[in-house]
């Protein structure tokens, strides 16, 4: 009588034990996928990033050209500017006001 409880308990044992090992297996199978899932959202934040930084300085780069060649512009707007004045000075001194060459 008592080895039949024994083989009784020793095979609810094993059940128990099969069953743990299952929801182990369960619970490691989903932290790995939960790990491979966040590797992936890692690794596309790197990439959206890299681009985002490679974008970023891409603009920056044109920016400042652009800002280099509006000053080049301005620069040389201010020079025919100031060659128009000497112009206009002369023309006022000579046909105006008669003085000069």
């Amino acid at each position: 009588m008592c080895v039949p409880r024994l083989i009784e308990v020793v095979l609810r044992t094993e059940e128990e034990a099969r069953r743990i090992l299952e929801e182990a297996e369960r619970e490691a199978e989903k932290i790995l996928r939960e790990a491979e899932e966040e590797r992936e959202r890692i690794l596309r934040e790197a990439r959206e990033a890299s681009v985002e930084v490679q974008v970023r300085g891409d603009v920056e780069r044109e920016i400042s050209e652009i800002l280099e060649r509006a000053k080049r512009e301005a620069e040389e707007l201010e020079r025919r500017a100031l060659q128009n004045m000497e112009k206009a000075v002369d023309y006022i001194l000579k046909e105006v006001l008669g003085v000069g060459g």
